[in-house]
């Protein structure tokens, strides 16, 4: 979802990818260069949030707590997301008191407001400043979707609009037993986008020019309820909030829980794995299938809900899911290759583009079934001058370490004798030898003990083409 911002928050997003993403030192002259920004600019965003050295060298130590305070810390600074998001909360009111509160000129938040409509007229709706300002949409549903992702995205997962008493939203649901089917199986759309996505509905069915219309309103209000408490807290925190307004944000919010999955068959996902098993040389024994086709049922059962549901590119809503993604590109981007080829045959087969939540599937295909189903297979030569023992020992200890970097190896152990016959007879990814042979130069001379070494040789070998891998994600 490529959200509306400002060019010096982009700006400061770039450079904090850069830097996060960094694998070694890097001078001021040579980041402006990358940035295509001047090095005093550069250099007043390294002194403004502290990412300067005390000799003046560039921090690139950004672990995920740093990236994420720094993220959040961007965001906040972004008037077209404080304008957006006061007009969302607090309707009907005149240019001034907007103006007032944000501490910004009526002339700037004309423009904000200007530069809004032109984004929001994609999604059917309007900014009108009848009565006091509304947002107007042709279709609320679709709307009420692209906030709670504008939002999300810019708020990160810290507070995407509610951060003061969320849990009293959290408690009506609860107590309603009504809970969002998809949030609960994402690790990080916690409780506060449930009650966010909640908060949107009572705040849309609190104003007249954007509420929606429940024909069967009465038949579903006996079983909603509201404790005067939870009621007085709500209207304590939005006093346009009524009973009945509350109510019919409930009904809306059960009703996309009882709409369900769109339901994948296992036999398409079986076709699914089968095709992508052929093309990769993926082996799977009955029973790995068997467990796959199950998981794997389910995740792009979820996931064909999301695409249908929420019809907008939402590869950049998680950053921590995005940063997920990226990392694994950078250990291994023919990882990425194969992934983006078991995608491409998931959305001929069941006629979903799922290209706009490739991260989001991603992340549910690694952390419920593994990376093993996407690691490239690679042929392996490895020539030793030791012994056939040493050998066989040899290959379990480099499978495994071929495994941490997201490599399915072949591998063959040879004595280093055989070394000149195999590599010029046999075609291989990768050979390794523990000693130099003259006209070999495919060859990669290791100590074998030295487990870094050869960790950073194979990293080296097959991790050159990463940047496209974030490339095509930058452009989505």
């Amino acid at each position: 979802m490529n959200i509306l911002i400002e060019s010096h928050i982009k700006r400061k997003l770039n450079l904090l990818n850069t830097l996060y993403f960094r694998e070694k030192p890097i001078s001021l002259v040579e980041l402006a260069s990358i940035l295509g920004i001047s090095e005093n600019t550069l250099k007043g965003d390294l002194q403004k949030y502290d990412l300067l050295g005390t000799k003046g060298e560039i921090d690139i130590a950004i672990d995920k707590d740093r990236r994420l305070e720094l993220y959040y810390t961007f965001m906040q600074e972004s008037i077209i997301v404080k304008v957006f998001r006061i007009l969302l909360r607090e309707p009907g009111k005149k240019a001034q008191y907007y103006s007032n509160a944000l501490s910004i000129s009526r002339t700037y938040f004309y423009k904000v407001v200007l530069a809004l409509n032109n984004e929001l007229e994609k999604y059917k709706a309007r900014i009108s400043v009848n009565t006091g300002y509304h947002i107007i949409a042709e279709d609320e549903r679709m709307f009420r979707l692209y906030a709670f992702f504008y939002f999300s995205t810019t708020y990160t997962e810290q507070d995407p609009i509610q951060n003061q008493r969320y849990r009293v939203f959290l408690e009506l649901l609860k107590m309603n037993h009504i809970d969002y089917p998809l949030l609960e199986q994402i690790e990080f759309w916690d409780d506060n986008y449930h009650t966010s996505f909640l908060l949107i509905n009572i705040i849309r069915q609190s104003d007249n020019n954007s509420a929606l219309p429940i024909p069967d309103f009465h038949s579903y209000r006996k079983s909603i309820k509201i404790p005067e408490q939870e009621y007085n807290t709500i209207r304590s925190l939005y006093p346009h909030a009524t009973r009945q307004s509350i109510t019919e944000a409930l009904i809306l919010f059960a009703r996309f829980k009882d709409s369900g999955y769109l339901d994948v068959e296992p036999d398409d996902v079986n076709d699914i794995l089968l095709n992508y098993s052929q093309m990769t040389e993926l082996e799977l024994n009955e029973n790995q299938m068997e467990q796959i086709v199950t998981r794997c049922t389910q995740i792009l059962s979820m996931t064909l809900y999301v695409s249908k549901n929420f019809p907008f590119n939402v590869n950049h809503f998680s950053i921590i899911m995005k940063d997920f993604y990226c990392e694994y590109a950078i250990i291994n981007a023919d990882l990425l290759d194969n992934y983006n080829k078991f995608l491409e045959l998931a959305s001929q087969t069941i006629q979903n583009d799922f290209s706009k939540i490739r991260v989001l599937v991603f992340y549910l295909m690694i952390t419920n079934i593994g990376d093993y189903l996407f690691a490239p297979k690679k042929k392996i030569l490895f020539a030793s001058k030791r012994g056939m023992m040493h050998l066989e020992h040899s290959k379990n200890e480099l499978e495994i370490m071929l495994r941490m970097v997201k490599i399915n190896p072949d591998i063959t152990m040879i004595p280093l004798t055989e070394l000149r016959r195999e590599a010029q007879n046999g075609t291989y990814d990768l050979i390794f030898s523990e000693s130099k042979l003259d006209g070999l130069d495919n060859v990669l001379l290791v100590v074998f003990n030295n487990s870094l070494l050869m960790l950073e040789l194979v990293l080296k070998t097959f991790r050159s083409d990463y940047k496209t891998q974030l490339e095509l994600l930058e452009g989505e």
